[in-house]
């Protein structure tokens, strides 16, 4: 059972993942805005990057249950765990949002041509609301899942039947959406998305870890990771694997979804039985992941836009843009959750209960 986990402490090795994730997303920008500009760094070897948010569902899912499975069914635990999400997701990502909304503001020449200065479209950026409009930061795309996940989640600890009742009607709305129906409007084909059931996966690797034999951990980690990054790089490189029924979106959501809780089994697993601890250079990325992964574009774009008004583009290989591009955005991130995010995370957690020992969400 989950309760007999150590839940309540970091996972070094999921920490490192992360951070080693985030930066997987940066290159994969990186290689996309150097295709803008009619360079392929690498023979474009990193446009399979954006696998790394399939990682980050299955992950969620994971970390979810993880910490919060002794709560289900509590309801005084509730208004814990929504504060906790609230503060782990909203403060910093309003900071990001307010300073790149600037430029929206000031420079009209900038914008895109779904951009609106109406409030409507700030508000839904502010609070993250599910829309198929532009966002001020691109990549928080995905927040718009975790949050619908995080509120469902919170239905488990409310109530553990009901939640799981509605848990199931999820799953299974995805299944006939999937399977049955086909092109949905919005909103339905945000709520039943494939990619959705990643989060489910997740779950259930954090049923899966204590099951794991001692020795099979790294035999999951290494398939895991072969499986994972195979699926992705070949859907990008030899598109043709993926023709007829795995090139849809169903079934490259579940293929990556599995490959990537049995990496994250494995890793964990493994931690527990030979006390793993990755290096602090890891850590810090793990840490940072959460600010990189909101600033890093922003950051880039601007980056480019200054050596292409400078000249300097035109001089670089298409591999040093590439290294200048993915730096910068890197550096940015590291910088930001050392200036903004680590103060406002920093301040609810000391009032927090048991925080000493609740890990990084």
């Amino acid at each position: 059972m989950i309760d007999a986990l150590p839940e309540r402490k970091k996972i070094h090795t999921i920490e490192s993942a992360r951070g080693l994730a985030a930066v997987l997303v940066v290159l994969y920008h990186a290689n996309l805005l150097c295709e803008a500009g009619h360079l392929r760094p690498f023979d474009s070897f990193f446009a399979f990057g954006d696998c790394a948010v399939d990682f980050f569902f299955v992950l969620s899912g994971f970390i979810m249950t993880w910490i919060h499975y002794a709560d289900w069914g509590k309801p005084n635990r509730a208004l814990y765990y929504l504060r906790r999400r609230f503060l782990r997701i909203y403060p910093t990502y309003w900071v990001a949002t307010f300073l790149f909304s600037l430029p929206i503001i000031l420079m009209p020449w900038i914008r895109a041509g779904d951009v609106s200065l109406e409030p409507v479209f700030f508000l839904k950026n502010v609070f993250l609301v599910p829309t198929t409009g532009y966002l001020v930061i691109p990549p928080a795309w995905t927040l718009q899942y975790e949050v619908s996940f995080y509120l469902l989640f919170s239905m488990l600890i409310f109530d553990r039947v009901v939640g799981v009742f509605v848990l199931v009607s999820w799953v299974a709305g995805i299944l006939l959406a999937s399977i049955v129906l086909n092109n949905l409007s919005f909103p339905y084909s945000f709520i039943f998305n494939p990619l959705n059931l990643q989060f489910l996966i997740g779950m259930i690797c954090a049923f899966s870890v204590h099951k794991t034999p001692r020795r099979a951990g790294l035999v999951l980690f290494a398939l895991g990771t072969l499986f994972f990054f195979g699926a992705s790089i070949s859907q990008v490189r030899a598109p043709w694997i993926w023709s007829g029924f795995v090139g849809d979106p169903f079934f490259g959501a579940i293929i990556k979804g599995v490959a990537a809780g049995m990496m994250i089994v494995g890793m964990v697993s493994t931690e527990i039985n030979y006390r793993l601890k990755p290096g602090r250079l890891l850590g810090f990325l793990g840490t940072s992941s959460y600010s990189i992964y909101l600033v890093h574009l922003p950051c880039m774009v601007g980056c480019l836009l200054i050596l292409i008004a400078f000249g300097i583009l035109a001089e670089l290989r298409a591999e040093f843009a590439f290294i200048v591009l993915a730096v910068d955005g890197v550096a940015a991130g590291a910088v930001f959750h050392r200036i903004v995010e680590r103060p406002l995370v920093g301040l609810p957690r000391n009032y927090a209960p048991d925080s000493k020992t609740v890990p990084s969400e």
